[in-house]
């Protein structure tokens, strides 16, 4: 019995993690990058499984598909999908962890620690030799030390810091798992459309906060947004304005969503404390840049994605994860 599959891909991202990976025999599999419901409802009449990232499924939608057993998310939220039509169709409702997002969240983490801990300055003191107090080396034993024997000051900690997350999506619900590790405030700005539901809010230990008021809180501010048209240069001279001169600001998403000269004049100013940076405006980064020649920057090469091999899993799992809920579907 041939099976049909169907994509909803708007943005393309899904093909991109499909592209190159095996599909069953007897499987058929469409991809539909419109969501529009003219083209929508006709392919959905015919299908028996439906697979969206950030595509919204409604409970039209679902009336139009009497065929559909089992969606499957890409991904952990499901803000995009209406479960109480689903659950009274019968329609399975399946998510999956995107390990990309993982990686993301990790290097923002890592950022924040690097920024706050001033990892490159006292890594870069040790290298040099810098022993303000002249301190002749010693054996150390458990209570016979040389406590920051650089002088490295102005070091912090994440402990009952706030963190404000623009974009509390796949990628910045990972960040908040991880941040909740730290005993940190979490605050996070979505379009008012894209709020989360109370009880996930609740689950996250997540307060939403419209984007001024996250950011006059916040000690740390992360992005995790994609970059649009309303999204080009989002951050910029007002924002960096009303963000604490202690905070710094971590961009792990897009360079584009980011006035990068605002940022450098409010970094040069200690108008913020620092950045943590894995995009940019223009990429490879230009040697001319003027974020190389600042002190308060942590700066990585667009790789917090992890290896190119990581999509290509997802696409594998995807595949998978859809293959297994048809079995147990059957049983």
């Amino acid at each position: 019995m041939q099976r049909t599959i169907l994509v909803v891909d708007p943005d393309g991202s899904l093909q991109r993690v499909l592209e190159g990976t095996s599909i069953p025999t007897g499987w058929r599999l469409t991809v539909l990058r419109s969501t529009d419901s003219g083209e929508l409802r006709p392919a959905l009449a015919e299908s028996e499984v439906l697979v969206v990232k950030t595509a919204p499924v409604s409970r039209a939608d679902l009336e139009a598909a009497p065929r559909l057993r089992l969606i499957q998310k890409f991904g952990r939220r499901t803000e995009n999908i209406d479960l109480d039509a689903a659950r009274e169709r019968r329609v399975r409702v399946e998510t999956m962890p995107l390990e990309h997002g993982v990686w993301v969240a990790e290097q923002a983490i890592m950022l924040l620690l690097a920024l706050t801990k001033k990892l490159l300055p006292g890594h870069l003191g040790v290298i040099a030799g810098e022993n303000p107090g002249r301190i002749e080396p010693f054996r150390t034993s458990q209570t016979h030390s040389t406590y920051n024997w650089t002088g490295l000051g102005g070091r912090g900690t994440l402990f009952r810091r706030t963190l404000g997350i623009v974009g509390l999506g796949e990628i910045g619900t990972e960040v908040a798992r991880r941040a909740k590790a730290f005993d940190m405030e979490i605050l996070y700005y979505n379009p008012p459309a894209l709020r989360l539901r109370a009880e996930a809010e609740q689950e996250l230990a997540v307060t939403y906060q419209p984007l001024e008021q996250l950011l006059l809180r916040s000690d740390y501010v992360t992005l995790h947004i994609p970059h649009t048209g309303e999204t080009e240069a989002l951050f910029g001279e007002h924002q960096f304005a009303l963000m604490k001169p202690g905070a710094y600001f971590i961009n792990c998403s897009r360079g584009g969503v980011v006035d990068e000269r605002a940022l450098c004049c409010a970094l040069a100013t200690r108008q913020i404390a620092g950045a943590g940076l894995d995009v940019f405006e223009f990429e490879p980064l230009p040697r001319d840049s003027e974020l190389l020649r600042l002190e308060n920057v942590v700066l990585t090469p667009h790789n917090a994605g992890g290896p190119l091999e990581t999509i290509a899993g997802e696409g594998r799992e995807l595949i998978e994860r859809i293959a297994h809920s048809l079995a147990t579907c059957n049983r």
